[in-house]
């Protein structure tokens, strides 16, 4: 698997360049010193996403980004990796951002377990379908949508099909809402009754077409997720014996109905305790990503939430770290005690 071996950036200072010896990266350095910047410096190449900025809007990210230049009118960051291949990611004063990825795929397995952890049931479901769901479980017609699962297996194409009917959805309820306001601002007139006329009209014909659009697309989107759910639902008993047989995960259970899903921490045979700290939801993610479905991509990309954890669980996030094939980013103010250099390359900022 490929990992990073040179960084090459002007972010919140000069240019510089970074020599990277291992997959494992920690940014040491004070508050505001610029670890972000430098973890940004990273990322942005690799996913085109800064993940201190959110989901914000690509030009109002891109104008914050400036800021990280010296003069504020040419941020950029490069990286060389282990294969020999780059990746790049720049902005200059005016223009979009110019980005261009790696040659292989990238997954981000922490961020997909960390979030599944503090999730809703659908988020648990997506999460074990993603990663233990077969590949050769017959996938439902979905109409429009057929054409985004064909020749893709059923762990895929389910998750994406959900995915892409759901964010369809939501935009025409959103543009329904938007017509139902105005139609009451400027007629009194409630649009998702009918016509006010008998003549039809423009306004309602496009509701309508928009109320069609959307109750097809929700129904492709629950029938994915009713799909996901009944595999999840015979399959869930054997994902927990098979997590428990790892002596890393034996703490874990599953609890599913129709309702709740949660992964947590087991007490006794039956009682499943949901994770009550950051430290326990990093840690059990961080092991979670061992198992994380690697098959279809070239390089797995772990950014660790910004938080200074007490030494102990520092210790444990780095110590086990090691021992997983990812490439992995640590920020803090400061290492814990102990010789964890064989293993990680530490950026004092």
């Amino acid at each position: 698997m490929p990992y990073i071996t040179q960084i090459e950036t002007n972010f919140k200072g000069k240019d510089r360049v970074i020599e990277i010896q291992h997959p494992h990266i920690a940014v040491v350095g004070n508050n505001a010193s610029g670890k972000t910047a430098l973890v940004n410096a990273i990322t942005l190449p690799i996913t085109g996403v800064a993940g201190d900025l959110g989901a914000r809007e690509e030009g109002k990210a891109a104008e914050m980004l400036r800021y990280l230049a010296p003069d504020h009118s040419r941020a950029y960051s490069r990286l060389t990796f282990s294969d020999g291949s780059k990746a790049s990611w720049e902005v200059r004063s005016t223009g979009k951002p110019e980005f261009h990825p790696p040659e292989f795929a990238v997954s981000t397995p922490f961020d997909d377990a960390f979030a599944m952890l503090k999730g809703s049931r659908e988020t648990v479901i997506k999460y074990f379908v993603k990663n233990f769901g077969p590949t050769d479980r017959p996938i439902p017609g979905f109409g429009v949508y057929a054409g985004m699962a064909r020749g893709k297996p059923w762990y895929i194409a389910l998750p994406e099909v959900e995915a892409e009917a759901s964010k369809v959805a939501r935009a025409h309820k959103a543009t329904m809402s938007a017509l139902e306001k105005s139609a009451e601002a400027a007629f009194g007139w409630d649009i998702s009754k009918g016509y006010r006329t008998a003549e039809p009209d423009a306004m309602q014909a496009l509701y309508n077409t928009l109320v069609a659009q959307h109750k097809a697309a929700t129904k492709v989107a629950d029938e994915a997720m009713s799909d996901m759910a009944a595999w999840f639902d015979s399959a869930r008993l054997d994902l927990g014996r098979a997590l428990r047989s790892d002596p890393m995960l034996s703490e874990v259970g599953i609890v599913y109905t129709k309702s709740q899903a949660l992964v947590g921490l087991r007490r006794g045979d039956v009682i499943v305790d949901p994770l009550i700290s950051g430290a326990q939801t990093m840690l059990l993610a961080l092991k979670l990503c061992a198992h994380a479905r690697r098959d279809d991509y070239g390089m797995s990309l772990v950014v660790m939430p910004d938080r200074d954890y007490d030494d102990r669980t520092k210790w444990n996030l780095m110590e086990f770290t090691k021992n997983v094939p990812i490439n992995t980013v640590l920020q803090t103010t400061r290492l814990p005690p102990g010789p964890l250099g064989a293993h990680w390359s530490v950026v004092n900022v």
